[in-house]
């Protein structure tokens, strides 16, 4: 074999163990771009599953919000219903009363009680109108007289009031009175009255 021979050989053995070379860079390359691709669509993947999994967390939390809200709502529907029934009740139970031989007796505990709260003195008793029952204003006098230690009078005002029941007792100059009406007493002793109803419907076993 001649010089030249040798000397091609030698660039055809250094250029195919180059070539080989390259192929397996370009093979370690191809694997270490395929691990990296691989890893990366791993973590997208990963990625897209947690805000999948954090917004259906939120959502489902939302719809138990709701769902409990609306709930709740409803609850306080129904005690709010229950609670007007009863009041609706006891006012007819109170009209019924009017009509009954006991309304006297009702009408002196009412004026007993608002002429005490007024400390006695000169007062006037208001009825509603179409109402007959009248109240003992003897009696009145006598009992506010000894609760309040005050000389009291009473007489029955000539005036009328729009109520279905009750009375409206007030100093006789009407500086001061009380509205002893089913109405006005119900307005003023409505939340007492509503938070005893629900602690009587609603009570915790």
């Amino acid at each position: 074999m001649s010089g030249a021979d040798n000397i091609i050989d030698m660039i055809r053995e250094k250029a195919e163990k180059k070539a080989e070379k390259i192929i397996l860079d370009a093979e370690s390359q191809k694997t270490l771009r395929l691990k990296s691709a691989k890893q990366k669509a791993e973590e997208i993947a990963e990625e897209i599953r947690q805000k999948a999994e954090t917004k259906t967390k939120s959502e489902l939390s939302k719809y138990k919000a709701s769902a409990k809200l609306k709930s709740k709502y409803r609850f306080l529907e129904v005690k709010e219903e229950l609670i007007q029934n009863v009041l609706s009740e006891m006012h007819k139970q109170l009209e019924k009363k009017v009509k009954s031989k006991k309304y006297a007796d009702v009408l002196e505990s009412l004026a007993i009680q608002g002429g005490v709260s007024l400390g006695g003195g000169k007062l006037e008793i208001v009825l509603p109108s179409d109402i007959g029952t009248k109240p003992d204003t003897d009696k009145i006098s006598k009992e506010v007289s000894k609760k309040t230690d005050e000389k009291t009078t009473v007489k029955i005002s000539k005036e009328t009031v729009r109520a279905t029941g009750g009375l409206i007792i007030r100093k006789a100059d009407g500086t001061k009175w009380v509205n002893n009406t089913f109405e006005g007493r119900r307005e003023r002793l409505e939340n007492e009255i509503r938070d005893k109803i629900a602690s009587i419907l609603f009570v915790k076993g």
